[in-house]
């Protein structure tokens, strides 16, 4: 609530912020197996899950993975974030205003700005223009006080009102990213002997990869997402009355005001963290189905044998 000129508010101001913030990080878990001199050698009995896990093994030894099913899986970040803003005020507002007292506003809203500018010439122009908006309140106030003197009557208005207004925001920010695997050695092999292969959003470097799936066969990407919702509303109303000379006459009357305003936003994003294949002999086997959805497989030899695809 606010009116021209100088003045005074008698009134109540309230605020409230409220900060809600959530991280589940896997990548500040991210482990790392590997072997300086030997192979790498995984056996499960049933499940093999490799999560947001680099193995690593030398140029010319193995990664040997055996299990009844397995997944070979990207790690998860999970980011949430909500805000709440609230903010309300009402109060009596008593302003006077002169040709000399909107002037002089004018020269400290330009003194303001020269002085916030960080642009030299931007400062220069901007101190520049106080001093002739102050030279001009200067005169203002000089015809006001030898009009007074003449007997005649200054421009002025005085203005007494009420009002409120209040103000609400929030927000809501879900960011889901994700860190593939990685498989890097002289040879990859993976295999399940009852069930099913998945790579998802993970990489194999290799010279030789070979995946040997009993079941299905999948090549996967990971999804990162981020969900945004925010939503605003508010709403104010003021009245007044006022009494003010111009030009002479003598004048009153009544003023009100009321607004209410409310909009939202909503965006969802999609990106695609794509399973990668790269050796120079890559051999793919499937008991059942193979799908590549989200994936990269290069090489200079491919070997595939389909069950189904």
């Amino acid at each position: 609530m606010s009116s021209g000129g100088i003045g005074f508010t008698i009134g109540s101001r309230t605020q409230q912020h409220d900060y809600q913030d959530k991280e589940i990080t896997q990548s500040d878990a991210r482990a790392t197996i590997g072997s300086l001199g030997g192979d790498v050698t995984f056996v499960a009995g049933k499940q093999a899950t490799i999560l947001g896990t680099d193995v690593i093994a030398q140029a010319d030894k193995a990664i040997n993975i055996t299990s009844k099913s397995m997944t070979v899986d990207a790690g998860k970040d999970l980011i949430e974030r909500r805000e709440q803003h609230q903010f309300k005020q009402s109060g009596l507002t008593v302003s006077l205003s002169t040709p000399a007292t909107d002037m002089g506003m004018k020269a400290r809203e330009s003194l303001a700005r020269s002085q916030q500018s960080t642009d030299s010439r931007l400062k220069a122009l901007y101190a520049i223009k106080a001093a002739q908006e102050g030279a001009i309140a200067a005169q203002e106030a000089k015809k006001a006080v030898e009009a007074a003197q003449s007997g005649q009557n200054a421009d002025f208005k005085v203005s007494v009102g009420i009002g409120s207004s209040q103000s609400a925001s929030s927000s809501e920010t879900l960011q889901v990213s994700h860190q593939g695997s990685t498989l890097n050695a002289g040879k990859v092999n993976l295999t399940t002997t009852e069930s099913d292969l998945t790579l998802i959003g993970s990489t194999i470097t290799a010279g030789n990869a070979k995946l040997d799936s009993a079941g299905n066969l999948s090549l996967l990407s990971a999804q990162d997402t981020m969900r945004q919702r925010s939503q605003n509303s508010n709403s104010g109303w003021s009245a007044g009355v006022f009494v003010g000379s111009s030009g002479g006459s003598y004048g009153f009357g009544v003023e009100g005001s009321a607004q209410v305003g409310k909009g939202y936003e909503n965006s969802n994003s999609v990106t695609h963290v794509n399973s990668m294949i790269q050796a120079e002999k890559v051999e793919a086997r499937s008991g059942q189905d193979m799908s590549l959805k989200g994936a990269v497989v290069k090489g200079e030899s491919l070997d595939v044998g389909v069950g189904k695809i």
